[in-house]
């Protein structure tokens, strides 16, 4: 099931996040696990990306797999 989409608008420095309609029809214990396992997800991201030098993060590939 796709959950969302998330678009970044760089001139106004906004992001949307916009869940799919499948995700939306959930029971709420779906998307509390799914939205849980999404935040952990981003923020391994996030972390790895703090702690790299300027190079590194610039060849970072967001194909590297986490698993919650």
């Amino acid at each position: 099931m796709k959950i969302l989409s998330i678009s970044y608008t760089e001139n106004l420095d906004k992001t949307k996040v916009k869940f799919s309609d499948d995700f939306a029809k959930s029971d709420w214990i779906t998307k509390m696990d799914v939205l849980g396992d999404a935040i952990w997800l981003l923020n391994k991201h996030f972390e790895t990306l703090t702690v790299m030098s300027h190079e590194e993060r610039q060849s970072y590939s967001f194909d590297k797999e986490f698993i919650s």
